[in-house]
């Protein structure tokens, strides 16, 4: 029996990349067209090349902030999140 030779995985290119960051922004619900880079931007960079992908506006303390309540207030108005949370305590609490 022989065996068909691994394939040798490729690098993508840095347009692959950029399509991959766009794709995966969309499917957290993010449209990368409004996010328009300003005065205080930060670059994302490919982790292979370093060559630059595309600038995102880069969040202040008040924007994290934000975004955590939000979550916060996403997870507790959940009833599956609230049901899991208790589980883990109680399950935290039969451990101690």
């Amino acid at each position: 029996m022989t065996t068909a030779p691994a394939a040798t995985p490729t690098t993508p290119t840095t347009n692959e990349l950029i399509d991959r960051a766009r794709t995966a922004l969309q499917r957290c619900g993010v449209d990368p067209r409004t996010l328009t880079a300003d005065a205080e931007s930060i670059t994302a960079s490919s982790p292979l090349t370093g060559e630059a992908l595309f600038d995102v506006p880069a969040s202040r303390p008040a924007d994290v902030e934000a975004a955590i309540q939000a979550a916060h207030t996403a997870y507790t108005r959940t009833p599956q999140f609230r049901a899991a949370g208790t589980l883990i305590q109680h399950l935290h609490h039969q451990s101690a």
